[in-house]
């Protein structure tokens, strides 16, 4: 069996015999929904419009005397919530490039 080149990106591409061969194939991914970097993007506004809010109904309370506590303690509770979420993102996402930069080809 002849050893195929890869095609373009990088990705294997099928021969084009008539073969009936059962074997899936690696290709790109289909793009039905939003990337990957965009939906990154809109966890990180929506955990800084988190913070955002949650800091300006504390300033809101302290400074102008508006709001109650337990508003400004629900939404410093949500902000600290979406940080959190977002660092262990990244965490996985920086263990996951050191895990491919350690792979041996």
């Amino acid at each position: 069996m002849p050893i195929e080149s890869l095609g373009p990106a990088g990705f294997y591409t099928p021969p084009t015999s008539t073969e009936a061969d059962s074997t899936p194939t690696i290709g790109p991914a289909p793009s039905d929904g939003p990337g990957f970097a965009q939906t990154l993007g809109e966890f990180i506004g929506e955990a800084n419009s988190d913070l955002v809010q949650a800091t300006q109904k504390a300033v809101d309370l302290v400074v102008h005397g508006r709001g109650t506590i337990h508003d400004t303690m629900i939404a410093i509770d949500n902000a600290e919530g979406s940080f959190r979420l977002l660092m262990e993102m990244r965490n996985r996402i920086v263990e996951g490039v050191n895990r491919l930069l350690e792979t041996q080809l």
